[in-house]
């Protein structure tokens, strides 16, 4: 968590910053990083409320978050924010913790069912 670095790397060329949490969220937020992946699912109303949080206080934040399942994708659909959450679908190995398995999950989360 180092500002200095995150700045180096943006004025490098980087896309934006990666999250791990919405902790991390919060920190960039904090420092002005204006696009931000969490690497994971926005969970907890905490959370969610953080992010929906930024996105009303400033419209030029690019937020983007991972789902593995349509009840994600319905949570964040039915949160009431001022725009739509974006979402990335996680794809998962066989045996792993996160993330679909197959081609018709993949259909059935991204279209919310």
């Amino acid at each position: 968590m180092s500002p200095e670095l995150f700045l180096r790397q943006l004025e490098a060329g980087a896309w934006g910053m990666t999250a791990a949490t919405a902790h991390h969220v919060r920190v960039y937020r904090r420092l002005g990083i204006g696009r931000v992946l969490l690497a994971s699912q926005l969970v907890g109303r905490a959370d969610l409320d953080l992010v929906l949080a930024e996105l009303a206080a400033d419209p030029r934040f690019d937020f983007y978050c991972l789902v593995d399942s349509a009840e994600g994708v319905a949570a964040l659909a039915s949160a009431g924010g001022p725009r739509p959450v974006q979402v990335l679908v996680e794809i998962g190995a066989a045996r792993a913790r996160a993330g679909v398995r197959a081609t018709a999950q993949v259909v059935g989360v991204r279209r919310g069912g």
